[in-house]
Parts: C-alpha cells; structure tokens; sequence
C-alpha cells in the first residue's frame, strides 16, 4: 500500500492537494486534503502538513489492513472539507457558496468542528435557515449541508450522520405567475417606456433565460440559430435553440463581446415593468421570473414533454419542472368545470 501527494487546481481557480491512495491490488482512490492560499510563504508550510499527513495516513491505512481501528477526525474542521467538497461540485456552485456564507454567519466564525454538528445543533440551523430565505432555498442550502455530512461518513471522518436522524425541511409549492399566451400578446402591444425592456422581456418568455443571463448574453453565444451560455446561477452550460420570433428580437450582430441587451438596474428595471403592465388589463405582478414561468407554463400547454422543457430550463432536477406541470394540470380541470351542462331529461 502506497499513499503519494498530488496538486490539482480545481473550477474555482485555487490549488487544491490530494492522496492518492494505491492498493495492492492495484486498485486507485483518492481524497481530497485541503487548498493553498496562493501565499508562498502559507503554501510552503502548507504542503509540509499535508506531506506529514501523508505519512500519517499510509500507516493508518497500513494498520487499518492488519485489523487495527482507524480514529475519525471528529476535531476536523467542517468549513474546510465543505470548501473541498464545494470545489469539486459540477453544478449548483452558486448555492454552495450561499450556503457556506449563511454558515458563517450562524456559526458566526469560519471554525466548526464535527464534533458539534449533533441533531440538535442541525434543528436550530434549519430554524436559522428559515428565518433567513424562502423555504424551498433554504431546503436547498441545508441539502448542501447534509451531502456534506454524508460524504464525511462515507471517507470515515465521523462515524454516522447526524441528519440522518432528523428531518429534512419539507418542500412547499410556491407561487409562480405566469402569463397566459393572451396576456402575453396584450402585453407585447401595450406600450413600454424602454424598447430594451421590451424586446429583452419578449426574448425570455420565448427562451425561459434568466435575467442575469440575458444581462450577460454577448453575441459570442450566439451560433447561427441557438445560444451557448454558462448559467450564473447554477455555473452550468445551457444550449438553446431559437425560433425565428427569438432571433428576430436579438437584432443586428455586433462584435462577440458586445452585450446584446442594455438593461437597466434592477430598481429601475421594476419600475419600468410595473408601468408597462399598468397599461394593460393583466392583474399579476410582472418581473422578469414572470418570463422565465411562462415559457416553460406555454411549452407544456403546447405539448413539449416535462424532460425537454427541464433541460431548456436547465434545471438540474426534474421535480423542479414538476412544479409547472402541476400548474398544467390545474389549469385542464379549471377548464373541465367551465364545460357547460348537459340538458337532460
């Protein structure tokens, strides 16, 4: 058995370290150590303890195959392996990030040792989270938290997972407006005090982008009749096919850095909307989300299948979707009951 350093640097740019782990049989694990700070002086020291740690963990492993019991790491720093398994996340960067800074200030240092996350101390987390953000985002943070947790079992720093032994917070349908394809097309003809507004917002109901996405779409992701993009949210690739109504909305191509969209703040941005809508008969609040909501609500009512509107949306879970096709069908009984009835004898 032979364990050896290595360095990789992961998405978020930093240096990360890491054992690799070779087995006599010849099989290869590895697990991640920790992150130089990009001081040389601190990276110096920093890869004298993990050469140390190193040693240290070939004669655990060398122990543990003779029979003896290896001691969990209950001392260990939670902040520290939550940014290792952070680093080498594929999707949901954004929400890890939140999480972490929600973290730090409950915990109100970035110190947390393993030994204090106990049931107890989750239930008064999930009580912080609450309080905080809505509750599907808060489900959302303590989900980091809790894979956290369960991959700390699985490379045998703690011995169980203390939420396992507590509930997860419960999901809630929240309200999305949308806008039916009327409402969209009184909209469309009422006047807008700002034709970038305009043309940005009828470009999302007919995309589904969010709207720091179409803030950052430059032509340089654009290709011929689709869209290449990174997501701000969620740090992942979204294609895009467009209509011909879609392409006619981005205008003349300018040079591959130019924005193709000038939106204003967002303060401004809402105040616009709120001006447009009022010249219209719709009585919903209209933001951008409203956009986002409609395309996927109008994609399901024309019979585009729940998958492919996920991955237009790119969501990375389709329950997420499910939640317009909820709406889908709640609309199709509301349509049942405004049948008239039958005169019979």
């Amino acid at each position: 058995m032979k364990v050896t350093l290595r360095e990789r640097t992961v998405k978020s740019g930093r240096t990360q370290l890491y054992f690799d782990i070779y087995y006599g049989d010849g099989k290869r694990k590895t697990k991640a150590f920790g992150t130089l700070s990009g001081n040389r002086q601190q990276d110096k020291e920093a890869r004298r303890i993990a050469g140390a740690a190193r040693s240290k963990l070939e004669i655990e492993l060398l122990n543990e195959s003779h029979g003896f019991h290896k001691p969990f790491q209950l001392e260990r720093n939670f902040f520290e392996f939550f940014d290792q398994v952070m680093d080498n996340k594929k999707g949901n960067y954004g929400c890890w990030k939140s999480t972490r800074f929600h973290l730090v200030n409950f915990v109100g240092k970035e110190s947390l040792h393993f030994k204090t996350i106990t049931p107890q101390w989750l239930e008064s987390l999930k009580s912080y989270l609450l309080s905080q953000v809505a509750p599907n985002t808060a489900r959302g943070y303590y989900a980091a938290v809790r894979e956290t947790l369960k991959r700390a079992v699985r490379e045998e720093i703690i011995p169980d997972n203390p939420s396992d032994k507590i509930d997860n917070i419960k999901p809630r349908n929240s309200y999305r407006p949308y806008l039916t394809l009327e409402e969209l097309n009184e909209l469309a003809v009422a006047p807008c005090g700002d034709p970038e507004v305009e043309r940005a917002f009828l470009f999302s109901c007919l995309t589904g982008l969010r709207l720091g996405d179409v803030r950052r779409l430059q032509w340089k992701h654009v290709h011929m009749n689709k869209i290449e993009i990174v997501q701000k949210k969620t740090s992942e690739p979204i294609y895009l096919s467009l209509n011909d109504q879609a392409i006619e909305l981005l205008g003349q191509r300018g040079d591959n850095e130019e924005r193709i969209f000038a939106i204003p703040s967002d303060s401004h941005l809402s105040l616009i909307m709120r001006t447009w809508a009022s010249g219209t008969g719709i009585n919903k609040k209209i933001t951008f989300h409203t956009a986002r909501h409609t395309f996927a609500t109008l994609a399901l009512t024309n019979g585009v299948e729940i998958y492919t509107v996920s991955k237009l949306l790119g969501h990375s879970r389709l329950e997420t979707t499910q939640v317009y096709a909820k709406i889908i069908d709640a609309k199709k009984e509301d349509a049942v009951k405004m049948l008239p009835k039958i005169k019979v004898k």
